[in-house]
């Protein structure tokens, strides 16, 4: 938990509706609960760069993996059928 001589560190999480949405709510209270702001920082930049490798890696399969396997789908298909 958070040292009470850590540094705190200001987060304004103003909505119409009053309460932030869960996630806001979650990354708060991980960033309130880091050691000072450079621990919350890396521990942002961290997760933010698991987030980019799996997006990355759901592009990939999207764009590379997938119409590879339907290709050769299409191709056995059709070199099956006798055309």
């Amino acid at each position: 938990m958070a040292d009470e001589t850590a540094p705190q560190i200001p987060l304004h999480s103003a909505y119409a509706g009053g309460t932030p949405p869960e996630t806001v709510r979650h990354w708060e209270a991980r960033i309130r609960s880091a050691e000072s702001i450079e621990a919350a920082q890396l521990q942002v930049g961290y997760l933010q760069l698991v987030q980019l490798r799996m997006i990355k890696l759901i592009l990939v399969w999207a764009l590379v993996v997938v119409p590879i396997i339907v290709a050769a789908v299409f191709l056995i298909n059709h070199s099956l059928s006798g055309s």
